[in-house]
């Protein structure tokens, strides 16, 4: 999709990444097609409302203490939340309803980080058990020999 280019501003791609949203989620968001994304995404094009709505949403996850650093899981932001609606959905909505947004993202916040956490038990858990994670070769062989299994019930 749009290029990585260091001319490119930042916050966009910080954004984006932070709550892990894909390129066409984040054109949603933004209310533009996927050409008009595009172009306002690398520069060439300017456009006041999806610049304004950056801003917006620059706000309220900086609000919530959310970087792409220690982003959002997609699955959550995706994921029907206690109001009944998801974190996508409340970004997509005109206009933004911060309340509802601020509520959402500390919402997925504490889903993401939690599911982050409980990862990480786990990992902490099978090495103290002397698990050793398998080597790429050990991975491929693995790979191999279950789709030989699958094909051979087929």
């Amino acid at each position: 999709m749009p290029s990585n280019s260091a001319s490119q501003p930042p916050m966009r791609q910080l954004i984006r990444g932070a709550l892990g949203l894909n390129w066409a989620e984040f054109a949603e968001v933004l209310h533009l097609s996927r050409a008009e994304f595009r172009s306002w995404f690398n520069g060439s094009d300017r456009c006041a409302l999806a610049d304004a709505r950056v801003r917006q949403v620059e706000s309220l996850v900086s609000d919530a203490s959310i970087t792409s650093a220690r982003p959002l899981n997609a699955r959550f932001v995706t994921a029907q939340l206690t109001g009944g609606t998801s974190l996508l959905h409340l970004l997509r909505a005109v206009p933004l309803d911060s309340r509802a947004l601020a509520s959402a993202l500390a919402e997925v916040r504490s889903l993401s980080w939690g599911a982050d956490a409980a990862r990480e038990l786990r990992e902490f858990t099978r090495r103290a058990r002397g698990y050793r994670a398998p080597t790429a070769d050990e991975r491929r062989a693995t790979l191999a020999r279950n789709v030989a299994l699958l094909h051979r019930q087929r």
